[in-house]
């Protein structure tokens, strides 16, 4: 199963679930919203409410409002040894 969220032509996002060329709405706004609640799978799976290809603008970032960001900055092997001596 293939879950996203995109942006609509109204501005706004929504969760869907991508079936082929298909955008099926899941009733929410993302899919934190979705996956915060009990039964996420069930309610993803049953949904059959098509979007008209035309509502659909593209995908959005998956993770709306990330709790929690972490960056490592040992990147390159000269600034890893830089920091080990």
């Amino acid at each position: 199963m293939k879950l996203a969220t995109i942006r609509t032509a109204d501005g706004r996002t929504r969760a869907v679930r991508v079936d082929g060329q298909d955008f099926i709405d899941l009733g929410v706004e993302d899919l934190d919203s979705l996956l915060v609640g009990a039964g996420w799978r069930a309610r993803a799976e049953r949904s059959a409410h098509i979007l008209p290809r035309e509502y659909v603008r593209g995908y959005a970032p998956v993770v709306m409002r990330p709790r929690k960001v972490v960056c490592v900055g040992l990147y390159y092997r000269n600034h890893i040894a830089e920091m080990s001596g």
